[in-house]
């Protein structure tokens, strides 16, 4: 499906650089979109309209020349606003219209904005390169970028940038792989905790040696008729050392001992720490009790505070009322008492009792769910101390300790019964026992470990198992290292594959780029076939830095593949940079098919200006152009070689103060000058204005002939002179202006003299003469019923042209012949 691009319908500029009043230029005629060819001479506003493009799709707001702020070399973007928006209350914008097919879509961009317009984001995700080009920036590209520039610049055009982030990230892998291959810190490190086990005396990994320093050094020293033939759990020898480390602790019964005094410890453990607190159940049991107790006691100490509850939705309400300063209460409004003598004395007397009141209220309900929790956490707490004293006797019991526990059964005995409310039974005799019990069995435990003396079982048990870890630690290790390896040499092969496709699609997309700015680089040249072939050249298989790329050109048999800079003149360079630009707009933003040119001739004689008019019509007529020029004759060379059904010519011709650049067809609107005559105001300068700008065009529609003027102002006629030659022509023609209402005379002799235009716009030093905004409104009125006249008699269009040879003008859209209807 063929997606409609994206064109441009309208621009309007108001309070932006040269442009101070709104000035709309319709880019559409009908149906069809129209590039628009400005000339004017420098200093009039011309580049103003480039700058209100690049400005509306700026990420910055701004202009490149300009920077955003004010400093050194920098204008700042304050330079965007005309000098006399704020005096004029003009408010600095641009505005697009867009099409899209049949559908439409504008927005307008203040200067103020810093977010870019999501007209102007719409239009930029269609496009690869920006499609603004100025002459003065050309040349950057041919003469000043490196090779790595290039490329960057030329990524962006053919979309590459996710191709070269997977090149970025496979390259990264790769480099990631190879190092983790290559690490050498983890397997240093279990060969450290192998110095540290063998006492120094094994280096490097040797299972033979491990094993034979195993069974000297440690199995040795207990039975040296056992021993380990291989590092492995699975072994004869390690088998038979698990069971008698099983033996040897159930013969001096460690394992119970350490089970009795983890559940002492459970049920109480002293403060290791001056300053902390004991810990265990019995502990948390007794804490909880007397967190109940003082929840309880609080929870009815505000009770009795809160008995008013009842009253809470009143005392709020009441207290919103007396705080609203809005309201004037000098008496209660329930029993009319005058406050100043109630029980609070004032109005502010009872706002704080209501204060208090609800105060009081807000700590009751904290009271009573802090009482809440403490009702249920406590018979839990119990249940928990329950099950852990039965635990510890009945263990005691069985082990024969009977006669040294009988004050933990008595506190055992003593919680059964409790319950909330009660008194915290009395711990003190329990805990000290506890506390006994903990030492003796303690000390018990000491004192076997003492008797098995340095080597036992349990130690040389532990050893092989710390070694049998570093085995496999460094097993996982080698394992690992292996698999990057492979993982590393696939990387590699992928890296080539990937990359040599790569530069052949980039390949493919640079050698389209290149035979398109041959082919416009000799039409501007000529065409005759002396433009030399001109190469983008990619990095060799050879070269490490593939991201480069070369512009080199042909430039004769013993000088191929040079620098153009150094055998080009300065409008071959020019014209390269131009070619390189245009191909690239033409082959890559084929959804927004638009392109603003700036000031792009230079250095150019006559051929050259006429090459690149042609070469435009010939290459880039389905494409929108938006060109200004200061080059008189290049601007009637486009007039020449490009269709008028698909473009259109507007020569500025003069700054205008308080206004801003004027075309050549410029007409003051009508609402201009109706608006002020509505409010009272004079407008006899804009009336003398529309007739003028009015018989200019009529004038040159009609084909009527003046007099040429003398040298000093050789192209500025006169409105006398121009009334006078349009009479002429009408009765040459045998055709009578039609009479206006209220004038005897024929109107352009009126329009001749401008009596009340010239009286209301200049200085007169006649004192009995005054302006008048009545006579002004009849002049208005006179003068659009005479223009309206001007209209053809078949479709009622005012535009007009008399071609040559012919006597009467014809109407531009119908061809009628003109008449008065």
């Amino acid at each position: 499906m063929v997606v409609p691009a994206i064109t441009i319908e309208a621009l309007k500029v108001e309070g932006f650089r040269a442009y101070l009043q709104p000035q709309t230029l319709d880019l559409y005629r009908g149906k069809t979109p129209l590039s628009l060819a400005v000339f004017a001479p420098n200093a009039k506003g011309k580049s103003s309209l480039v700058d209100a493009f690049e400005f509306y799709f700026s990420k910055s707001a701004t202009l490149g020349r300009l920077g955003v702020r004010t400093a050194e070399r920098n204008a700042g973007r304050i330079a965007i606003e005309h000098i006399d928006a704020q005096a004029n209350g003009v408010t600095p914008s641009v505005h697009l219209w867009f099409r899209e097919g049949v559908g439409k879509f504008d927005e307008a961009r203040l200067l103020n904005s810093v977010e870019v317009p999501a007209a102007a984001e719409r239009v930029l995700s269609c496009t690869r390169l920006p499609f603004i080009i100025r002459g003065h920036e050309l040349r950057g590209f041919v003469e000043k970028d490196t090779p790595e520039e290039r490329y960057k610049e030329i990524a962006v055009w053919l979309s590459l940038d996710p191709l070269l982030a997977i090149q970025k990230n496979l390259r990264a892998l790769r480099l990631e792989v190879k190092q983790r291959a290559e690490l050498k810190s983890e397997a240093d490190e279990r060969i450290r905790d192998l110095l540290r086990i063998t006492k120094n005396t094994i280096t490097a990994w040797d299972e033979e040696k491990i094993c034979t320093w195993f069974n000297t050094h440690v199995l040795a020293c207990l039975d040296k008729t056992l021993t380990l033939a291989a590092l492995s759990d699975k072994d004869a020898g390690y088998q038979e050392l698990g069971k008698r480390k099983d033996v040897e602790d159930e013969r001096f019964g460690l394992p119970i001992l350490k089970r009795f005094i983890m559940l002492i410890e459970d049920l109480f453990k002293a403060p290791v720490e001056e300053g902390s607190n004991s810990t265990g159940k019995i502990t948390a049991f007794e804490n909880a009790i007397a967190v109940y107790t003082k929840a309880m006691a609080r929870e009815a100490g505000e009770r009795s505070k809160a008995s008013g509850a009842v009253f809470n939705n009143i005392w709020n309400a009441a207290k919103a009322l007396f705080e609203n300063g809005e309201e004037l209460l000098d008496v209660c409004p329930v029993c009319d008492m005058d406050l100043k003598f109630g029980p609070h004395g004032s109005r502010e007397g009872v706002r704080i009792s209501l204060e208090t009141k609800l105060s009081d209220l807000a700590d009751y309900r904290n009271a009573h769910n802090e009482l809440e929790k403490a009702e249920v956490a406590l018979p839990e707490k119990l249940r928990v101390l329950k099950h852990g004293l039965d635990t510890l006797i009945s263990l005691l019991t069985d082990a024969g300790y009977e006669d040294k526990i009988k004050k933990i059964i008595a506190y055992r005995q003593a919680v059964e019964g409790c319950k909330r409310g009660d008194q915290v039974p009395d711990s003190t005799d329990a805990l000290l026992e506890l506390k006994t019990l903990h030492n003796f069995i303690n000390a018990e435990k000491k004192r076997i470990e003492g008797h098995q003396g340095k080597f036992t079982y349990a130690s040389a048990l532990k050893t092989i198992n710390d070694l049998l870890q570093i085995k496999a630690d460094l097993e996982r290790i080698e394992r690992t290292k292996v698999e990057l390896g492979k993982l590393h040499k696939q990387l590699n092969q992928q890296a080539l594959t990937i990359n040599k496709a790569i530069v052949e699609h980039t390949q493919n997309l640079i050698g389209k780029l290149r035979d398109e700015v041959n082919i416009l680089y000799k039409d501007i040249q000529g065409g005759n076939g002396d433009a030399p072939p001109i190469w983008l050249k990619l990095p060799s298989e050879e070269e490490t830095n593939k991201q480069r790329i070369q512009l080199l050109i042909d430039f004769s048999e013993n000088r191929k593949g040079v620098v153009p800079s150094g055998y080009l003149c300065d409008s071959q360079v020019h014209t390269l940079a131009l070619s390189l630009r245009l191909a690239a707009i033409r082959l890559f933003n084929k959804q927004a098919r638009t392109i603003i040119l700036d000031d792009v001739v230079t250095s150019y004689d006559a051929d050259h200006r006429k090459n690149i008019a042609a070469m435009l019509a010939k290459h880039f007529g389905d494409f929108q152009i938006i060109l200004a020029t200061h080059d008189e004759q290049f601007f009637s060379l486009l007039q020449d070689h490009l269709p008028p059904s698909k473009w259109a010519f507007r020569r500025i011709t003069r700054i205008e103060p308080g206004f801003g650049p004027n075309f050549h067809d410029h007409l003051t609107p009508d609402e201009v000058i109706q608006s002020k005559l509505d409010s009272g105001e004079s407008a006899a300068v804009q009336i003398r204005q529309a007739e003028e700008e009015w018989l200019l065009r009529i004038c040159r529609d009609f084909g009527t002939k003046v007099v040429i003027r003398s040298v000093e102002r050789a192209y500025k006629y006169d409105r006398s002179e121009l009334a006078d030659a349009l009479a002429s022509f009408l009765k040459g023609i045998d055709i009578s202006p039609p009479k206006v209402p209220g004038i005897s005379n024929p109107f352009l002799f009126s329009l001749q003299r401008g009596s009340v235009e010239n009286l209301n716009s200049h200085f007169s030093d006649n004192p009995s003469q005054s302006a008048s905004i009545g006579d002004e409104r009849a002049r208005w009125e006179e003068f659009k019923f005479f223009r309206d006249k001007f209209t053809c008699p078949n479709c009622g269009k005012r535009r007009f042209r008399r071609p040559h040879g012919f006597t009467k003008p014809m109407c531009r859209s119908c061809q009628t012949p003109f008449n008065f209807s």
